[in-house]
């Protein structure tokens, strides 16, 4: 089927772009660790920290585009894209677990200052890890949209807020090297900030997603104003659409006269469908479920 083998490639594409990640984060972990280590730095140990939490969403991702990715079967009928979504919110809550802890260690240390500065040689270390973070974090943004994967847009964040942390620990490890030496901590709690904040950014966005909450008004109007102009359709009403995974699946009732066949009552559904499914730009439209009813009995039922 064409919806299988789109399925298939997202998953071989988000796979390629997250086994680049995990041999990035490998690398970093440990250049952090060493620098931080040797280098008397508690911002760039909170920032390996980070580096590690990733190297996990990496793997959780894979896990999830890979059984994503699975057709639809007769268990599953609508797929198994949801399996995506929650690895993804658990990587929010992975974040926010690791964000707490960086913040409390960090908050630890404001009060117990280090006794060393650190080297300047960590200051070099925080500066490959902004600039490759990032880079990285375009790279993984750019690809998650083009195929629409929610857990590896979430990983993108990780990347973009292991930037944001490097830049916060450059900071402070500058600011500890010219004397001010709780600027290192007060860092690794700025991270830590930055590191919350993406993980209830993708929880709540997740959570939202698993309970089946509606999509916006504006795309339930986009749906009702393409079916409306549907040649044969004479009223649209009670139209619901939802998310699984990364496409819509949505349901519509449709007025057609009363006196028409059902056979060309079907021929206008399956057209209603096919000019809803192309012409919603806002979001992939997988499927739509479209009621016939005669237009004269809700004429009845307001008279």
């Amino acid at each position: 089927m064409k919806e299988d083998k789109k399925i298939r490639e997202k998953y071989t594409r988000g796979r390629k772009v997250t086994i680049l990640s995990i041999f990035v984060n490998v690398c970093l972990i440990f250049l952090k660790l060493l620098a931080g280590i040797f280098g008397h730095s508690a911002a760039i140990i909170a920032d390996a920290l980070h580096s590690a939490s990733d190297l996990i969403t990496d793997f959780a991702c894979i896990v999830g585009l890979k059984y994503s990715s699975k057709p639809s079967d007769e268990k599953h009928p609508y797929g198994h894209e949801k399996i995506e979504t929650l690895i993804s919110s658990m990587m929010g809550i992975f974040l926010i677990i690791t964000g707490v802890k960086i913040g409390y260690d960090g908050v630890n240390s404001i009060f117990h200052p280090p006794l060393f500065a650190p080297k300047i040689f960590v200051l070099v270390i925080a500066l490959i890890s902004i600039i490759t973070k990032e880079s990285l974090y375009r790279y993984t943004f750019f690809v998650g949209k083009k195929i629409k994967s929610k857990s590896l847009l979430a990983n993108a964040w990780h990347h973009r807020s292991d930037a944001l942390s490097s830049l916060a620990a450059f900071i402070g490890i500058g600011g500890s090297i010219i004397g001010f030496k709780i600027l290192d901590p007060v860092a690794a709690v700025i991270i830590a900030f930055f590191i919350v904040k993406a993980g209830v950014k993708i929880s709540f966005e997740t959570f939202e997603e698993l309970v089946d909450s509606s999509v916006s008004r504006e795309l339930i109007q986009q749906i009702k104003e393409i079916a409306s102009l549907t040649p044969g359709v004479a009223g649209v009403h009670n139209i619901r659409a939802r998310h699984i995974g990364n496409s819509v699946i949505a349901e519509i009732h449709v007025e057609v006269d009363g006196e028409i066949s059902v056979k060309r009552g079907h021929s206008i559904s399956d057209e209603v469908e096919k000019r809803i499914i192309e012409n919603v730009k806002k979001a992939q439209i997988r499927e739509v479920v479209v009621h016939i009813e005669p237009f004269e009995r809700r004429e009845k039922k307001e008279s």
